[in-house]
């Protein structure tokens, strides 16, 4: 199990110190893997990628729009 507790506040700051790099979340369409897609928009990233186990997933997080790219 992964600790995800302040990741998209912890996305936002990491992603702040670079000059427009690309971020990668697996486990994007849930809540802090969204969230954390988002911060790391908000932040000044070039581009989003979120990872998912299934189609279903995946259909939600294309829909949501929070992510430029989907990966299952």
């Amino acid at each position: 199990m992964m600790d995800v507790c302040g990741a998209p506040a912890l996305t936002h700051r990491v992603v702040a110190q670079y000059d427009q790099p690309v971020v990668t979340v697996i486990g994007g369409a849930g809540k802090s893997g969204s969230l954390s897609l988002a911060a790391a928009a908000q932040a000044g990233c070039r581009r989003t990628v979120g990872v998912v186990p299934t189609e279903e997933e995946a259909a939600l997080l294309r829909d949501s729009g929070v992510a430029d790219a989907v990966v299952v």
